[in-house]
């Protein structure tokens, strides 16, 4: 499937790819260049302003640092998923310690991890982006004065049943901080237990609150960058998530809610098929189900805040977590987790399997590291 096949309404995400695509691979091409052989300059779009070009510009470089800063697991991920079950969440962590004892982690010389950095498998599979500073501090203050709006939308549920997601027990309300909480926000998803063939996809709940609304028309620039970034770190998972939202903008009939979709689908400029917003709470070591081991999840951390850490236990990984901190790995496979002392905000961008499943779009595959020395090669 060709990238160039875009939704009209994501003009300005497929703008924002194709040129950090490009600025990417003239980075990767000037590694090991000198001075005079280098050619990096590389115009921005005329419609695009001096900030916004600064900001692609700086996550572009954080990326290629990454890049740049490889370590390599001594096994193959694809034999580490054969040992998760479809839905291991990870809470109980029953697997893990046989799973840290036949797949040994990564031997760090640092405790934590501050620098950008990806960890690939031993066949060159892409397993995790680590981008700290991926954000300018303009587009954090903005993106984190924003999260206010969805100050309605925002919920902690109210239950006795043990939900660590949504309920009280991870949620530490901070004064004069942003109301506790998570947004599920999805054009077209399947409502929990509803994802029998007679079953429709559904606009999530979340999403149809005005403020949602409101929000998503506020963060088009912070979503159209993340789709650009993912186009660099996994271009056919990018790929498959534009393929999908050309298909409901197609036939919106495939959602229950067709003329809500409508409307939604012209605001949402992200290739990932859901973003939640999770507002000061912080998070036990878990997986994620709802995706498939070979993509990635992305998650962006914003807040004021101290003592922010990630961790990947199955990798050996404690990564500095700080506001502006992009991060991308495979959470289906691997238990994660963040605490943060302070006013935090985390944004996870994901893809749904049965979402995609139900389109039906292919799964795809492992984005692997020879994809990026071909890009080097290539003139």
């Amino acid at each position: 499937m060709s990238s160039d096949t875009h939704l009209a309404v994501l003009h300005e995400t497929s703008t924002v790819a194709t040129y950090m695509r490009a600025k990417f691979k003239m980075l990767m091409q000037n590694i090991g260049a000198t001075p005079r052989q280098e050619h990096s300059f590389l115009p921005f779009p005329e419609a695009w302003s001096l900030e916004y070009a600064v900001e692609v510009d700086l996550a572009v470089s954080v990326v290629a640092r990454a890049f740049s800063n490889q370590d390599c697991t001594i096994w193959d991920a694809d034999r580490y998923s054969d040992h998760i079950s479809l839905r291991n969440t990870g809470i109980s962590g029953d697997i893990d310690e046989f799973l840290e004892y036949k797949f040994k982690p990564l031997q760090r010389t640092r405790a934590i991890q501050i620098e950008p950095l990806t960890v690939t498998d031993r066949n060159g599979q892409m397993l995790l982006w680590y981008l700290p500073g991926l954000l300018t501090m303009e587009r954090q203050a903005a993106m984190l004065e924003d999260l206010m709006i969805l100050e309605r939308v925002l919920k902690v549920q109210k239950t006795q049943l043990e939900n660590w997601r949504s309920g009280p027990r991870y949620f530490t309300p901070v004064p004069g901080g942003l109301p506790v909480g998570i947004a599920n926000l999805s054009p077209a998803w399947f409502e929990q237990a509803h994802e029998r063939k007679e079953d429709m996809l559904r606009v999530s709940a979340d999403l149809k609150h005005p403020e949602s609304l409101q929000w998503l028309e506020k963060s088009k620039d912070a979503f159209a960058l993340v789709g650009g970034i993912l186009s660099i770190i996994h271009p056919q998972l990018y790929d498959l998530g534009i393929a999908a939202l050309q298909k409901l903008h197609d036939d919106p009939a495939w959602c229950k809610e067709a003329k809500e979709l409508t409307r939604i689908l012209a605001i949402w400029h992200s290739p990932f098929s859901g973003a939640s917003v999770i507002s000061n709470r912080s998070t036990p070591l878990h997986r994620d189900t709802g995706g498939r081991a070979q993509w990635l999840e992305f998650l962006l951390a914003l807040g004021e805040y101290e003592h922010g850490r990630f961790e990947v236990p199955g990798l050996g990984l404690t990564l500095k977590y700080n506001s502006g901190t992009g991060l991308a790995f495979s959470g289906k496979i691997f238990r994660h987790g963040a605490e943060c002392v302070g006013n935090r905000a985390c944004i996870a961008f994901y893809m749904r399997d049965n979402v995609l499943d139900r389109l039906s779009i292919p799964v795809g595959t492992w984005l692997n590291a020879s994809h990026y020395e071909q890009m080097q090669q290539a003139k």
